[in-house]
């Protein structure tokens, strides 16, 4: 069986620890810039933020 974890199968969201509402999610390498960017701001007030990382479930796996 093959484990390899592939980009389409997880979602990385990005939300700083005092943040309501919605988050940001890195779906490509233009979100990913525009992260950089952002973190870069919230390293220098020295915030904090939450990196999830959400694996999806195979389809083979969801049919067990």
């Amino acid at each position: 069986k093959d484990n390899t974890i592939m980009p389409n199968d997880y979602s990385v969201i990005v939300k700083t620890q005092r943040e309501t509402g919605t988050s940001t999610q890195l779906a490509n390498n233009q979100d990913f810039v525009k992260f950089k960017s952002e973190y870069m701001k919230l390293a220098a007030r020295k915030s904090n933020i939450g990196i999830y990382v959400i694996v999806k479930q195979s389809s083979t796996s969801q049919n067990k």
